[in-house]
């Protein structure tokens, strides 16, 4: 099944970049909030095994077409999901719940020896300013090999903790402090 986006998503194709040849299961859901899934026998909705996905895209507009991007997935056994298919009605959007971890790097600045901003890792784009009070409130627990950090003007400065480089903890960690969303690379 091809599915074609709305627009070009440049973290979404960076992600199924890296799994595009793995096996995996998949859930499809509609407006209406009617999940799809796979009757593997049990009580539960069970995810549709597929072999793979790939996106195809293209990444800017051009003369003829507005940025764009599809998504392929490719079904373990295409008989055996159609003879298994099988869905349930939800009580809720399903998207409210799904939200995915950003790829960031904590980046030293060169205008400053302990000065670092939070940049996306695909796109590079700056979330110092979402998550920089946090960090910096928090600063022991969040980050590895730092005692403290302050945040003013877009950057976060940080009191390192003898010769360890600085770098944000696990999302579980993150988590606990309302830093959501985000994973180091």
């Amino acid at each position: 099944d091809t599915l074609t986006l709305d627009k070009f998503y440049d973290h979404l194709n960076a992600r199924m970049l890296k799994v595009m040849n793995k096996q995996f299961d998949v859930y499809f859901w509609d407006h209406k909030h009617v999940l799809y899934g796979y009757n593997d026998g049990t009580d539960e909705l069970a995810g549709i095994p597929m072999s793979a996905i790939y996106p195809t895209v293209v990444p800017h507009p051009t003369s003829s077409a507005k940025a764009s991007m599809t998504v392929t997935f490719c079904y373990e056994d295409a008989q055996d999901a159609m003879e298994n298919f099988d869905y349930v009605q939800l009580p809720f959007n399903p998207k409210n719940y799904l939200v995915g971890l950003e790829d960031v790097v904590f980046e030293k600045l060169s205008s400053g020896e302990n000065a670092y901003k939070l940049i996306e890792y695909i796109g590079g784009y700056d979330r110092t300013e979402e998550f920089g009070e946090l960090i910096a409130d928090n600063a022991a627990e969040v980050l590895d090999n730092v005692t403290s950090a302050t945040y003013a003007d877009g950057i976060i400065t940080i009191v390192p903790k003898d010769n360890g480089v600085p770098g944000l903890k696990s999302p579980s960690v993150l988590f606990t402090k309302n830093i959501r969303g985000i994973e180091a690379v």
